[in-house]
């Protein structure tokens, strides 16, 4: 799991799986505002959310307000 700063307040959140033997990426997008986070496109699967949702409260210090 890997977190890209692309914008002052903006992140690309990128997590992978395997799918027939192949390592497959997937994206998506981490926004920090004055009112907390907002997560667009959580993860793969409920485990990934979940390391993905550890990571951005040890990364930001701030709770997920909305999930899309």
């Amino acid at each position: 799991m890997v977190l890209t700063q692309i914008k002052k307040d903006a992140w690309v959140h990128t997590t992978y799986t395997e799918i027939q033997g192949n390592k497959i990426g997937a994206n998506g997008l981490v926004l920090s505002t004055s009112k907390g986070i907002v997560l667009v496109d959580a993860t793969w699967d409920d485990k990934l959310a979940k390391q993905l949702l550890h990571m951005i409260k040890k990364e930001f210090n701030k709770p997920v307000k909305l999930k899309q």
